[in-house]
């Protein structure tokens, strides 16, 4: 019966965690690693295979020192749930190995492996802030715009298109991401970095 199966899961999930404290405590990482593993195997749905996996990436990279490793665990992540930290974190490792293709090859890969509307917006999201950063306003913008295109309004877009476009269409995006950020929640995510890029633009204009 369901309530059986419910409490035999509830026990092994509180066996596993009890494991892998004493673990965390000998330091055991190696064996910290194959429970993570274990666990992500036997996850019922992707957010709880997510959480497994990203464990077990921290573990690689701080413990192991494994960090091409973290760097595959995080792209399992980005595949399975778009997620854009995990998709930063593949970015941030594989920067660190100093060769552009990598990086490049990962975010393309996220855009065209993408499963949802959402998560390729935020893998064109994603590829857009570092053709920015690398001086790439042009191609920064595309990304905005077809970002934009399949998820209208998210602020970190709007707040990309007001750092790329022309200074002649500069004054229209700007008004755009005011009017998003005062609809959106106080404490909303990206909020905050968003009045930042408005208060920026304030200055040097």
């Amino acid at each position: 019966p369901a309530s059986a199966r419910t409490a035999d899961e509830g026990s092994e999930r509180a066996q596993s965690q009890r494991q892998e404290a004493q673990l965390i405590a000998r330091s055991a990482w190696r064996e910290l690693a194959q429970l993570y593993l274990k666990r992500a195997d036997r996850a019922k749905d992707a957010p709880e295979r997510a959480e497994a996996l990203t464990r077990l990436a921290e573990v690689m990279e701080n413990e192991l020192q494994d960090s091409a490793g973290a760097a595959r665990m995080y792209r399992e992540i980005v595949e399975l749930t778009g997620e854009r930290t995990a998709l930063r974190e593949q970015v941030r490792l594989l920067s660190q190995r100093e060769d552009a293709s990598l990086v490049r090859r990962a975010l393309d890969d996220a855009i065209s492996r993408a499963r949802t509307s959402r998560a390729r917006a935020v893998a064109l999201l994603t590829r857009g802030e570092r053709q920015l950063n690398m001086g790439n306003p042009a191609k920064a913008r595309e990304d905005f715009e077809s970002a934009d295109a399949l998820v209208p309004g998210m602020l970190p877009v709007l707040a990309g298109l007001v750092r790329s476009v022309s200074d002649d269409e500069r004054f229209a995006q700007v008004e755009r991401l005011r009017a998003a950020c005062a609809a959106a929640p106080r404490r909303a995510p990206d909020r905050l970095e968003a009045l930042r890029v408005l208060a920026r633009t304030a200055e040097e204009s």
